[in-house]
């Protein structure tokens, strides 16, 4: 859920406020998924104080710290450990399935109960969770205490210090393989995994009548608060076109009734470049698939073929439905524009309360 969007609907006190508790779960480090909820709630109320006219201070009172400590009481220690739960499951099914890659992928095939695995690779892995845990149980939260940090800003620090971290450990755990007996990891691993999924779905029957996990409301997916994102993408984009054509005009490579066609030549970039990504992703997966069947047999190569095919699925995936999203917004941008007879410069202009 982005909560700077949700924000920029505010003014005033209600900005003040509805900041305050954004603030405010930056600095107890509260899961997503609670976040999310708790501040969509919050969005409504002071959403509809301020269409009222009613002050934001009947809501969230005179101290915005106490107002949030008394919201978030919630949060128990309770649901700290579920939490807890939930991420060690996570770990116990990605040692799940890197032991046994590791011993698909060994070069000489041993029985289960001899093999060995390698565990340099899961010692980065879980160094790189640790640094993570404590700079966003601990670092974070104390940083947010004096200085505010936006949610992309924090996105862009996460990124650096993992890759600083697997850089780290790598350099340090080079030509060094930690081989430890790999049956009892897996052992270990797949059955503290089903004891979480039994232990889940006993107590889903026993709360909800049912072993399967229902799909539970997402804020975010209500079309009332995709619109808010889609707003700002489509400002976005109006103030990106307004930019060009100022630019094209006082170099006389443009007119307003001209502009539409640069677009149309603008979409029609856009449209190969989808394209193009499709190609090289394509190359990337063959170049790769041939380099290891070149080195490796044929056991090896389909399953390096199927793990690499998957992953840049997702990547692939991340790129178009963005992409997707981006071209359906210009659409109706433009569709708008024709249905109110105006030139686009004029329309943008409008729109944005500028002037030609």
């Amino acid at each position: 859920m982005n909560l700077e969007t949700m924000k920029s609907q505010f003014t005033g006190a209600y900005r003040e406020a509805f900041d305050g508790a954004y603030k405010y779960i930056l600095t107890q480090s509260f899961p997503a998924a609670y976040s999310d909820e708790k501040m969509a709630e919050l969005y409504d109320l002071l959403l509809t104080a301020q269409e009222e006219g009613k002050p934001a201070e009947n809501i969230v009172g005179e101290d915005i710290t106490a107002f949030c400590k008394e919201y978030f009481s919630d949060y128990v220690p309770e649901r700290r450990f579920r939490s807890f739960l939930g991420n060690l499951f996570a770990v116990s099914c990605v040692l799940v399935l890197v032991s046994l890659f590791d011993w698909l992928c060994a070069e000489e095939q041993l029985p289960l109960t001899q093999f060995r695995l390698n565990a340099s690779p899961v010692l980065v892995g879980l160094g790189s969770g640790f640094v993570l845990t404590a700079l966003f149980r601990l670092i974070q939260p104390l940083v947010m205490k004096t200085k505010k940090i936006s949610a992309g800003g924090w996105a862009v620090i996460y990124l650096a210090v993992f890759v600083l971290t697997i850089i780290v450990c790598t350099v340090l755990l080079e030509g060094t393989e930690l081989s430890v007996p790999g049956c009892p990891v897996l052992i270990c691993a797949g059955a503290y995994a089903l004891f979480y999924l039994a232990a889940q779905a006993f107590f889903r029957y026993r709360r909800t009548g049912s072993l399967l996990r229902k799909k539970e409301a997402d804020p975010y997916k209500d079309s009332y608060y995709k619109n808010l994102e889609d707003k700002d993408i489509r400002r976005i984009i109006m103030k990106g076109w307004l930019r060009r054509y100022r630019k094209l005009a006082k170099r006389g490579k443009t007119t307003e009734e001209t502009f539409r066609d640069e677009i149309a030549r603008l979409e029609k970039i856009n449209r190969i470049s989808d394209k193009a990504l499709d190609v090289f992703m394509i190359v990337v997966i063959a170049a790769a698939v041939l380099g290891t069947a070149r080195e490796s047999g044929v056991i090896d190569t389909i399953i390096f073929a199927v793990i690499l095919c998957v992953v840049e699925y997702f990547i692939w995936l991340l790129f178009h439905k963005a992409n997707r999203s981006n071209a359906a917004t210009r659409q109706r941008l433009l569709a708008d524009c024709d249905a109110s007879g105006m030139t686009v410069p004029a329309y943008l202009a409008q729109e944005l309360g500028e002037t030609l």
